[in-house]
């Protein structure tokens, strides 16, 4: 690849871990994992049930908050910040083109989010020793996590081209992904149930609540789970990938005020008027 293109990847690459904020958050999340390993010893020396697999589910359930509250308006921002501050005209003043952009506003974070998960999984580990949940559950429980984050970032990203402001590309992005993995799916199976009649609904909601995380952490908190699921981890990163080709495809379409020589803000001040 270019080495131009991975510049200004590379420079956020480098700010981010140089920024106190992402060890903070490090460690905050690794904290979070031990104070419920520390809370749930108790049930585990008394001989509670499986008191590994409730660390696993609480965890789990701080994971998820934690990608769709934060990561929504992390990714979502991406391009739209550049666009409240009228620099992205001066990003394009640089030689930059939208990939390298994209790579360096989204990818960039995106890479920063998955470490700050991923170093949760040494100490989360340590509800195998507890209990009740197996190693390759609290895998296959990252990897349907990280697969979440992956769509997620470039869904947002997406919205984030087209937006001109943050909160708006947030709501979009909230309103799709709501609609495809619980809107679609609950539908489909109210008209199966009440209505008797599926109206064509049955067979996409049942694939679009396969795809979705909520199905396959259901599938993995079960006691006993000894299963591999693929499905949602390659549909999420498949469609993640399709929603970056996209937002590059776009980015000139929805940020022509904003291209070269463009004088900051310029497009969110609008035109000057006439004498």
């Amino acid at each position: 690849m270019n080495r131009g293109v991975l510049a200004l990847f590379v420079r956020s690459m480098r700010e981010e871990n140089r920024r106190p904020l992402t060890y903070i958050v490090r460690f905050l999340l690794i904290a979070l994992v031990l104070l419920v390993v520390a809370t749930n010893h108790r049930a585990f020396l008394f001989g509670g049930g499986a008191p590994g697999l409730q660390v696993f589910r609480l965890v789990t359930f701080f994971n998820v908050i934690f990608i769709t509250v934060v990561g929504l308006g992390y990714f979502a921002s991406a391009i739209t910040e550049e666009k409240e501050d009228g620099t992205l005209g001066l990003l394009r003043m640089t030689d930059l083109n939208p990939l390298s952009i994209l790579l360096g506003k989204s990818t960039s974070r995106l890479i920063g989010f998955l470490l700050l998960l991923s170093t949760q999984l040494p100490f989360i580990s340590l509800a195998v020793a507890l209990g009740g949940v197996s190693l390759k559950q609290i895998l296959i429980c990252y990897l349907v996590l990280g697969s979440f984050t992956f769509l997620l970032a470039n869904l947002a990203l997406v919205f984030s081209v087209i937006c001109q402001r943050s909160n708006a590309a947030v709501s979009a992005t909230i309103a799709l992904l709501g609609a495809v993995f619980w809107g679609i799916p609950f539908l489909a199976t109210f008209f199966t149930k009440t209505l008797g009649t599926d109206l064509g609904f049955a067979t996409l909601g049942h694939y679009l609540w396969i795809a979705s995380p909520l199905s396959s952490l259901t599938q993995t908190f079960a006691l006993g789970f000894d299963a591999t699921l693929l499905v949602q981890p390659i549909s999420n990163v498949v469609a993640g990938i399709l929603c970056f080709l996209l937002s590059w495809l776009l980015f000139d379409i929805f940020n022509q005020g904003e291209g070269r020589g463009a004088t900051p803000g310029a497009a969110r001040r609008g035109p000057r008027p006439a004498a």
